[in-house]
């Protein structure tokens, strides 16, 4: 996948977040690559198969696994929790 190519739409559509949003993220999560950041916010928007994910980007099956957890590992990592509870009392 080209993503220079992307539209900021199209970029949404395949990642749930916009460019800038995406870069933020990096910022940070400086460990993730921005391939590997993609990589992984694909996932957790498509959540394709390990086939259809490594042909997508280009990738075999192993370092598509290999990104997949890495990713999630380091977002889980270094973002701050969420609690949805409390978000949804607040805003609705």
């Amino acid at each position: 996948m080209d993503l220079s190519k992307l539209d900021d739409r199209s970029w949404r559509a395949h990642f749930g977040m916009s460019k800038e949003a995406t870069l933020r993220v990096k910022e940070l999560v400086p460990s993730l690559s921005l391939k590997t950041l993609t990589i992984t916010l694909y996932f957790l928007k498509v959540y394709p198969t390990e086939d259809v994910g490594a042909t997508q980007f280009g990738v075999c099956r192993n370092t598509w696994r290999v990104s997949v957890r890495f990713g999630l590992n380091q977002l889980a990592v270094n973002l701050p929790q969420v609690n949805f509870f409390l978000f949804v009392l607040k805003y609705y």
